[in-house]
């Protein structure tokens, strides 16, 4: 059985929080500066406990999905179920679901992710681990919107076999610190510091004063994302039960 992850726009909805509030995102989304072409960061993938408890997070980078339904996304997917971890890499193109990319991503690896539009509609996405030395790239065709970018951290949205969706537990991460992030925009690649971003926190869709992940203040080009000891539930139109879902590798 195989769960199919689909990323889900933030629910905009305490104390410990910084800007918006999201259901499932936790990081930066650049609005206001005009039409963004590229985005991409750096960071170390979270090494995860083989604890029993089924619990997952996803970071990435992407374009679009804050203002409209498109998004072209991608990033690294960190799983634990039964005592056993998962570690992947990934991209999405909304409303497709997430794709594997057959680039091998372990705990305590860092990656450098980036997505441009080289041309009208045709991206490139680039996938390096800087720790083992191995790439990937690839091109696709995805017609976006431009409207915004994003760094985040995140609770994904999965599918039990019976096709209902729901939010899978968020994991133990600690914390993700984004670096060299940028976005071009306007033909113009900037850091993040330069991109008047706004920080978007998590928090528990069935209590927003429960508060899940905080992004911190932006330093330069980075930003550290902290996991809070707030234990969520998941939460959709009816519940996943854990024994349902096995991970894809």
């Amino acid at each position: 059985m195989v769960v199919l992850c689909l990323a889900a726009s933030p629910a905009l909805a305490a104390k410990e929080t910084n800007g918006r509030l999201s259901a499932n995102w936790a990081g930066y989304v650049a609005a206001r500066s005009g039409q963004y072409s590229a985005v991409g960061a750096s960071w170390v993938v979270p090494t995860l406990a083989a604890t029993t408890t089924l619990m997952t997070d996803v970071a990435w980078v992407g374009i679009g999905g804050s203002r409209s339904k498109d998004l072209i996304q991608a990033g690294t997917h960190s799983a634990v179920q039964n005592g056993r971890t998962y570690y992947w890499a990934w991209y999405e193109l909304l409303p497709a679901y997430q794709v594997t990319i057959p680039l091998k991503v372990s705990g305590g690896d860092k990656v450098e992710v980036s997505l441009t539009e080289v041309s009208e509609d045709l991206w490139y996405l680039s996938f390096v681990n800087k720790t083992t030395g191995k790439q990937h790239g690839e091109a696709f065709e995805y017609r976006s919107k431009n409207n915004t970018a994003e760094w985040i951290q995140e609770m994904p949205v999965v599918h039990n076999k019976g096709g209902e969706r729901a939010y899978a537990p968020l994991s133990e991460f600690g914390s993700v610190t984004f670096s060299d992030a940028y976005a071009v925009v306007g033909g113009e690649r900037k850091s993040l510091d330069a991109l008047r971003a706004s920080a978007v926190s998590m928090v528990s869709k069935l209590n927003k004063k429960v508060v899940l992940a905080v992004p911190g203040e932006i330093m330069g080009s980075s930003f550290t994302v902290t996991r809070t000891k707030a234990v969520p539930s998941p939460s959709a139109a009816k519940r996943a039960h854990p024994y349902e879902i096995v991970w894809s590798k």
